[in-house]
């Protein structure tokens, strides 16, 4: 009979232990980062109008100097 208490209070113990020890940790870790709001991402857009620019001024250069 002794020996079915002890077994019960240990385990009765190790389980309040490990309860507690889970909370403990769970507040100590920071809260998790909230993703980024949906943006409309420019550089693809942003490089493709640069290119089509540095395109234009390098024909109007060209038609330019090739007109003289």
């Amino acid at each position: 009979m002794q020996h079915s208490k002890t077994v019960h209070t240990t385990l009765l113990v190790a389980l309040f232990l490990l309860l507690f020890v889970d909370h403990s940790f769970a507040q100590i870790l920071p809260p998790p980062i909230a993703p980024p709001p949906n943006a409309t991402p420019i550089d693809g857009g942003l490089s493709i109008v640069m290119a089509i620019c540095a395109g234009y001024g390098a024909k109007r250069i060209y038609n330019k100097h090739s007109k003289k």
